[in-house]
């Protein structure tokens, strides 16, 4: 687990910093100069690539500079990336204000293409471009890469291209020697694809700027490339895209500090958030949630149907955004979020006439976009309407209203989305004369409800609590709290006590609801495979707030895991067998054995089952991944689902059928983990 923010900020030498940093043109917040400390010894002793986990208004651009200026004085070359221009340009303005001179690599800002300085800011989508051979990156070798939102790279595509095993063929004379059959003839494999495989593989872009990057570093500085990665969403979802432990598949490896909204709130580097209550609102309940990922937003289809169900009801629109209009009449800047191009019409159409606004969609050209911004921002154009463009990058202050129109179906977005209204005014509004006291959110769609019910979140949780205090319905009196002589009442949603104790800022540990930090064991239901500490957590929760375990089972996480066809092997054989140990002993145990085909290998793999188990999970699994998958034979199937013995399956052996294809991967010492299949009667 990485130490609290607050001890961090006690232990840190702020004064040695700054002597080492010289005169900055900004006086950091203490939680910038741990998030730099952090990073300065995760640099000395690197445990692989390392987050700093920071919420919207942490201030990620100085955090960058200052190490940035560190790493100029060391004279090391460095890249600073990010998917977005609009983040390039602030990074390189932040740099620029710490007399850190940097080149700029984005198409999107001017066509930009410079490697003058050895520290260059670059955006995702041109660096992948300039790393060719014979392209201005084509030599470029940085010691270190520090990504901006570096959420957004795919670590199960990096995974793959650094774990896949590629056959090596007999050439000669630059032409594949074939054998008797016509097949290329193997001398070998290697692990890990070259820049050539990536690209013929059609991994990423960040993947391939990674992994070259790795190459080139060990090649020219003879070290391991230091990755660091800022976020204020380190998940998919809710759950973690860090993982600890070296012996598991992983690619970020350490969180360094965290720093909250709630903390920021407190030191006043945000507003809070405050959530209005209203009647209104349209009925998407068809539209839900996943509540496996979180990160999956609704499909193109599902905005354009959800788009069509709002259309239906005009009326019902009109007198939202009227009430939109009477909330936010003395407030400032209000960004809408809505389900299309056609419902941002209808809902700026229900204004007033001659009410300043604007629309904003992924088609919008990024000149006409910053424009749009900067006159928002101004409080030229008080209402922004947008469509699935305004989430990360985007530093509007000017915005205190948030308006939700259509159901969000990732906690990721959610998070992005209503972090763009936290943020406090610059110096020129002030002396503008706006003030900004708080951030209002309201909505119309049933999104927090939904989300509030699946997913862990203080911003949900707060949410939850003001809803229920609104409609009187403080009903949950806390009884740990009561026999402290503190008369505590919780809403009727609430899962845990919300009492904070004034002088320690500890809050109270009373759960309503709640589960347990356990130990999770393996499909046998007796080797533990992951040991809980027993503390209660949020009844959503997926990481312990304690020990930072998996509260969700490994085995059920792997199934609901996204795979590609990298991760798909031809069955060449397949048969049931009694599962042995060791000795060769029975072990109670139903064998599954693939003969697996990948990449013109050939290996074995197995799945093992317990279907005389009484451990719940371990009859879920025998059930819905054996049995239901395999056995086709309706009748059939119900009578082996009444087998509790291996002879008594055995029996039926003949009854499962062979997939076509599967899912493989290894974990931990080697076992195999196999998921999807796909069978005669399915689809690819």
């Amino acid at each position: 687990m990485v130490e609290t923010l607050e001890r961090q900020i006690a232990a840190i030498d702020k004064d040695a910093i700054l002597r080492a940093l010289g005169d900055l043109p900004v006086t950091p917040y203490d939680h910038q100069f741990v998030a730099y400390e952090a990073c300065q010894q995760a640099i000395r002793k690197y445990p692989g690539p390392v987050i700093v986990d920071a919420a919207v208004s942490a201030g990620k651009t100085i955090m960058i500079a200052m190490l940035a200026r560190r790493i100029r004085d060391l004279g090391y070359p460095a890249m600073i990336l990010s998917r977005q221009a609009e983040i390039i340009d602030q990074d390189h303005e932040e740099l620029k204000n710490f007399q850190v001179w940097s080149s700029i690599y984005c198409a999107g800002i001017n066509n930009t293409k410079s490697n003058k300085f050895p520290i260059i800011v670059g955006s995702e989508g041109t660096v992948i471009g300039g790393i060719k051979p014979g392209e201005k990156l084509a030599n470029y070798a940085p010691l270190f890469l520090l990504i901006d939102e570096c959420h957004h790279v795919n670590i199960e595509d990096l995974i793959r291209s650094e774990n896949r095993k590629v056959p090596e063929y007999l050439v000669e004379n630059g032409a594949y020697v074939l054998d008797e059959f016509g097949e290329k003839v193997q001398v070998g494999e290697h692990v890990g694809e070259t820049y050539e495989e990536m690209i013929e593989s059609g991994r990423a872009a960040y993947t391939i700027i990674i992994r070259t990057f790795q190459e080139r570093c060990r090649r020219v500085h003879g070290k391991e490339l230091r990755i660091i990665g800022y976020t204020g969403t380190p998940y998919r979802g809710c759950e973690s895209i860090i993982q600890p432990d070296l012996k598991e598949p992983g690619f970020w490896r350490k969180k360094v500090c965290e720093i909250s909204t709630e903390y920021l709130v407190s030191v006043g580097a945000v507003v809070p958030t405050r959530f209005g209550i209203s009647d209104l609102r349209y009925d998407l309940s068809q539209w839900r949630s996943t509540g496996e990922e979180g990160i999956k937003e609704f499909s193109d289809a599902d905005m354009k149907a959800m788009e069509a169900a709002i259309h239906k009801d005009k009326k019902l629109t009109q007198k939202i955004m009227a009430e939109v209009y009477a909330i936010t009449e003395n407030r400032n800047g209000v960004l809408v979020t809505c389900a299309g191009v056609r419902h941002c019409k209808e809902a700026a159409a229900a204004l007033p006439e001659g009410t300043p606004f604007a629309i904003i969609t992924e088609d919008t050209t990024p000149r006409k976009r910053r424009e749009i911004l900067k006159d928002a921002n101004t409080g030229k154009i008080k209402f922004i309407f947008q469509v699935n463009a305004l989430t990360t990058g985007v530093n509007v202050p000017f915005w205190d209203t948030s308006v939700i129109l259509r159901k969000i179906g990732s906690l990721t977005l959610l998070t992005q989305l209503l972090g763009r209204g936290m943020r406090i005014l610059k110096p020129f509004h002030l002396s503008a004369g706006y003030t900004k006291e708080d951030h209002l959110v309201l909505d119309y769609a049933g999104t927090l409800d939904e989300l509030g019910s699946l997913y862990f979140s203080p911003l949900l949780e707060a949410y939850q609590h003001n809803a229920d205090e609104s409609k009187g319905k403080l009903v949950q009196r806390c009884p740990k709290c009561y026999a402290a002589g503190r008369t505590v009442m919780n809403g009727e949603h609430a899962r845990r006590c919300r009492w904070v104790d004034p002088d320690t800022k500890i809050r109270c540990d009373h759960f309503f609801t709640f589960i347990t930090c356990d130990d999770w064991k393996d499909s046998s239901g007796k080797i533990v495979t992951q040991k809980g500490c027993g503390a209660k957590n949020d009844i959503v929760a997926r990481i312990c707030r304690c020990c930072g375990n998996s509260l969700v089972d490994p085995n059920e996480k792997l199934s609901h895991t996204a795979y590609s066809k990298d991760d798909y092997c031809t069955v060449s054989d397949f048969r049931i067998e009694p599962a042995r140990g060791r000795n060769g002993n029975d072990t109670g145990g139903v064998a599954f054995r693939y003969v697996l085909e990948r990449d013109g290998v050939e290996f074995i793999a197995w799945q093992v089952f317990w279907p005389g188990s009484d451990s719940p999970q371990a009859r879920k699994e025998w059930l819905h991944n054996a049995v239901n998958k395999h056995v086709l034979d309706g009748s059939m199937r119900k009578q082996i689902k009444e087998c509790r013995t291996v002879g008594a399956v055995m029996s039926y052996a003949g009854y499962f059928m062979r997939p076509l294809k599967v899912t493989h991967r290894k974990i931990g010492k080697g076992k195999d983990i196999i998921s999807n299949k796909i069978f005669l009667n399915e689809d690819f």
